[in-house]
């Protein structure tokens, strides 16, 4: 049976319930918690966010050849890195946020960085647009 508890960062109170994944085919077990969770766990130090980072990272290396939802990721070292400066504020009792520590994927209808084909493709339509072509 779950139990509801109080998650509360910067003013904000959510009650999650705090239960064990719902099974989801070949998903790794950490895959299968919301945001929420993952970010309460890694609060409480039950999980790091670097072992949350390398489960997503190693998911989408397995999955995204064949489903292709992720065009351009950081270096994974980049992203790791990231992860364990995430685990080092907790450990100081520094938590930056109600989603500190949690892997964020930007979707790319925007551009989020430096990315060729992002940008090519952006400025074709513009111009597209700007000349009467769409």
């Amino acid at each position: 049976m779950s139990a509801a508890v109080p998650v509360s960062e910067m003013g904000m109170v959510i009650t999650m319930q705090e239960s064990s994944p719902a099974p989801r085919g070949s998903l790794p077990e950490l895959c299968t918690f919301g945001a929420i969770a993952l970010a309460d766990m890694i609060r409480r130090r039950k999980v790091s966010a670097e072992e949350v980072m390398a489960t997503y990272l190693d998911h989408i290396e397995r999955t995204n050849p064949a489903v292709n939802a992720i065009i351009s990721i950081r270096p994974r070292d980049q992203l790791l890195a990231e992860a364990r400066e995430a685990d080092d504020a907790v450990a100081r009792g520094k938590v930056l946020g109600p989603l500190h520590g949690v892997p964020q994927a930007i979707k790319d209808l925007a551009d989020a960085g430096p990315s060729d084909h992002v940008r090519l493709a952006s400025l074709r339509r513009f111009r597209g647009r700007e000349l009467g072509l769409s």
